[in-house]
Parts: structure tokens; sequence; C-alpha cells
């Protein structure tokens, strides 16, 4: 009895398969979607079933399977060290001829695929297989990840013909360190999570020829969650990149904390943008994180590419000469950190710089003395429960701004609040501190700081105030200063607006419009 209930057991226990040695590749060459669907003898199946078995060191190819799709049920998941698609050491293939086609059936809100440690895709197209059930294409949870070549949000046939289906509602989730993702075309948002340290999104510092292909714009979110931020981030492509919730916008020589941004490169600025050619070519100056490497945009008609690469010298001026596709073009730049005096932060991507337009003109002079940044800061406080009433009475909200301006030409960097204090007769309302305007500022319960204002720029800062005593109009409520990089601090005093007590009603003197009752003008002419 016990040889019969011994045998029962091992039939029933998965890990009655003796193992085997990593290294095997598998086949897809049918379009199901089934996990039983498949051979173990033959290492051929479902991609899902190909999945299920896999280990570290397996290829996963694809071979006929009579039709442009698969379509996926739920999520798919690669395990660590597996290679799908190609192999790291093969050629990518192109985005728009894939191996096949991975399309989410609606109802799938997970990602369509994730890929553990080590894990490889590449020569894929993943997208939504109709308008409803918008979901992440791929989710990236392990780390040292590779993907090329692969289309985010289309499809297409084996010709390279597109395919008709909807775009993910996000491409891509990087929640794992060294994430590389090269070559691809991109249609959604990418999210980098505090675990997405040393990712590179196209084009690694001293590569070329590895950028992502432009299919529609997307945004690249670096995040933080209030104890940690994704660190030395490398982002060289034509995407927008938003610094979320980290706290300081960037110095020279800053420190290493890991919830500041100060191991970012500062956003660069463009000084002068001039055509002596008229128009064929553009020389342009600016201003970035020293030793710094430069990208330069070129957005022609809403369409963003890089341009070309320069270098800021140790005191963080660059120039650059290109070609220019004509007078309408508009040119941005973006930095990446390469000084080996900070090797913790090489590779920090910057986020865009404010967007210049070309001038007509002689080159402009690289070495001239740099301008001074400019700010302006204002404080007002108005009673939101009575806006019209005499001063504020307990138990009235008021709201306290701080409008921050940028009048120069050149960004003023590391913006921030310093020394707010309310009257005794309020005490700020818990989150209710916001700012609209500008880029990289965190907000605090009463403050702000990490703050950039391009040239033309405007931020404002707002907070509710919560009254316990009485406050006549005029009385300052808010006081403080505004700081920045190189710039003086400069004093806001916010008094709350409003009615004088006793104050005489105001009185306004119009003309007399009406020629009721007044004499009527003669018609005859003046005797002689």
């Amino acid at each position: 009895m016990l040889r019969v209930l011994l045998l029962v057991t091992l039939a029933l226990t998965p890990f009655a398969t003796p193992a085997r040695a990593s290294g095997a590749t598998w086949t897809v060459d049918r379009a199901s979607d089934l996990v039983a669907d498949g051979s173990l003898a033959d290492r051929r199946g479902s991609l899902r079933f190909v999945l299920a078995h896999a280990i570290a060191g397996d290829t996963v190819r694809f071979g006929d399977i009579g039709a442009d799709s698969i379509f996926v049920g739920s999520t798919l998941n690669v395990p660590a060290g597996v290679a799908v698609g190609r192999t790291r050491t093969e050629p990518c293939g192109e985005a728009d001829r894939p191996l096949t086609n991975l399309l989410a059936l609606p109802g799938l809100s997970g990602p369509i695929i994730t890929l553990g440690a080590g894990a490889t895709l590449r020569n894929l197209a993943l997208a939504n297989a109709a308008t409803s059930g918008a979901t992440l294409a791929v989710a990236v949870l392990g780390g040292d990840t590779d993907l090329c070549a692969v289309t985010f949000g289309a499809a297409y046939d084996p010709e390279g013909a597109p395919i008709e289906v909807a775009a993910p509602n996000a491409a891509l989730s990087i929640d794992g360190p060294k994430a590389r993702v090269h070559r691809s075309r991109i249609k959604g948002a990418i999210t980098i999570s505090p675990r997405g340290d040393a990712s590179v999104i196209g084009d690694a510092l001293g590569e070329s020829g590895e950028a992502n292909l432009p299919l529609a714009r997307a945004t690249v979110t670096v995040g933080a969650d209030g104890g940690d931020a994704a660190r030395q981030v490398t982002i060289r492509d034509a995407l927008p990149r938003l610094l979320q919730g980290l706290i300081g916008s960037g110095v020279p020589g800053g420190d290493d904390l890991p919830t500041h941004a100060n191991h970012w490169a500062l956003t660069p600025t463009i000084t002068g943008a001039t055509s002596a050619d008229n128009f064929a070519t553009v020389r342009l100056c600016g201003i970035a994180s020293p030793l710094a490497v430069v990208d330069i945009f070129i957005d022609d008609g809403g369409v963003t590419t890089r341009a070309g690469t320069t270098t800021a010298g140790a005191d963080g001026r660059f120039g650059y000469l290109g070609p220019l596709p004509g007078a309408g073009a508009t040119i941005r730049a973006a930095a990446t950190l390469n000084d080996p005096a900070v090797p913790a932060r090489v590779g920090s991507s910057s986020q865009f710089s404010a967007a210049v337009g070309v001038q007509a003109g002689p080159a402009p002079a690289c070495d001239a003395p740099l301008p001074e940044p400019r700010l302006e800061a204002v404080a007002t406080v108005r009673n939101l429960s009575n806006p019209a009433a005499p001063g504020a009475q307990a138990g009235d909200t008021l709201r306290a701004t701080i409008t921050i301006s940028n009048p120069g030409a050149i960004n003023v960097q590391q913006i921030a609040s310093q020394a707010l204090q309310v009257s005794p007769a309020a005490f700020p309302i818990p989150n209710t501190a916001s700012i609209v305007g500008g880029t990289g500022f965190f907000v605090q319960n009463l403050g702000f700081e990490g703050g950039v204002l391009a040239p033309g720029e405007t931020a404002v800062f707002t907070v509710d105030l919560m009254t316990t005593a009485p406050i006549a109009t005029g009385a300052v409520v808010l006081s403080g200063y505004v700081v920045a990089e190189r710039v003086v601090n400069i004093p806001v005093v916010g008094r709350l607006s409003g009615a004088v007590a006793g104050a005489p009603a105001p009185r306004v003197w119009l003309p007399l419009l009406s020629s009721v009752g007044l004499p009527a003008p003669s018609t005859h002419a003046p005797a002689p």
C-alpha cells in the first residue's frame, strides 16, 4: 500500500520532471493562447506553453504560427534569463517587421507581457486588439533586461504594412535596474520607478544608432516614492521627460541623497540660435552641466528628432553647428552627465530645455559673458469665505498665493521658498499646497523647492489657510523669501486684500449722454 501511495504522489507532483540543463531552444509554432497547447518532447507549442516551461538560458523563437498575431487573454510572463524572439548576440531585427504581434484582448487590464531579471525581448509588436480595454504593454520586473526592435502600440503584417489596432494606455513600466530600450517604436508613456536605476532609453553614452524610432510622442516619467528615486537614468531620445516628485533640479557638486534630484543634469539653456545662410544651418550657444553630453533636438512641424550632439566645457558652456530643415523649426536641448569627478551621477539625463526659434543673423558669440538669471516674485492673500467682507473672521478660509516669473534670457534653477511664516491668527490647511507652472518643483505643506523656470515662464504657488482670530484688511498674513541659484533673496509679503471697514463707498462720475431737457441747438446762421 505504501508503494502505491508513493507512486501516486510522484505522478501528481510537478517536481517529478527531471531537471535539465539550460540553453535549450523552444519554438512557437501555433497562434493559440493555451498553456497546455504544446509538446515538451519537441519543445514546441503556443507562446504561453513555451514560457511556462522555459528556464534561464533558454531561447524562445517563432516559427510559422499560421497567423499574423497571437491574441493574449492574460499576462504572459517571461522567466528570468529567457530570451524571446532573438538573443542579445544577434541583430535585433526591424521594429516594423515583427516576428509576430501580441494583441491584448479586451478586458486585459494588466501588462501584456512581463520580463524577469535578465530577460530579453526582441522584434515583437505589442498592442490592443480593440479600442476598449486599454492596457500596459510591457512591465519590467527584474534587472538587466533588454528590449530591442520592439513596437509598442502598433502591429504589422509580414510585409510591414500596419494593421489597425489600438495603442496601449501605457507602453512600458520599468521597475528594475539596468533596463535597456533601444531601436524600438514607442507609442505610449514610459514610467520608471525608484527601482529603475541605470536604465537607458536609446543611446547610452558613447553610442550612436541605438536611438528608438519615433511612432508617436511619448513621455518618460521618472518618479520618486518619498524615500528614493531612480538614479543615473539615461534618456537621449526625442521623448519628453518628466522628473516627477524629485527634490531639486540638479546642481554641479550637489549631494547624493536618494530622494534628491541633485544628481540629475541641469536643464540646459540655449542662449542664442542664429542662421547666417538662409536657415540651411543653425549655430547655437548654451549653458548646461559642466562636461555634460548635450543632445540637440529639432522640432519641425511637430516631429522632434535628435539632430546632433555636443559637449559642454568645464564652465558648462556649449556650442553647436548643424543642418536646419527650415525657418520654422525650433530647437531644444537635453544634457546627460558625463563628469568623471562624480561617477555616481554619470548617465543622468536632464529635462528638455525651453524651445527657441532660430533668428537670421551672424553666429552668436558663445564666449560672451553669461547673462544673469532674473526672477520676480509677489505674494497675495484673499478671503475665500467672504471675498467682499472687510478683513477676515475666525473660521474663514484664506488663499495665499506666490507668483514667480522669469523675465530673463536664461533658465532660473533651484527656485525655492525660505523662511515662509504665517500670521499667528491663521494656520496652513494640510494637503492644500500646490504649484502650477515650471518644472521640477517639490511642494511641501508650506513652501516649495527645486523648481526651474525657463525664460518667460511663470509658476504660481498656492496654499489655503484657516483663520483662528480676526485679521484686518491689509494685515500681513504670509511673509518670507524666494531664492534661486545666482539670484539674491526676494522678499515676499502677502497682505489680506478686500474692503476696508468704514471706508466711503466708491463713486463713479459718468458723462451726461441724454439731451432731454436741454435747449435745442440753433438752426439759424449767426447774424453778420
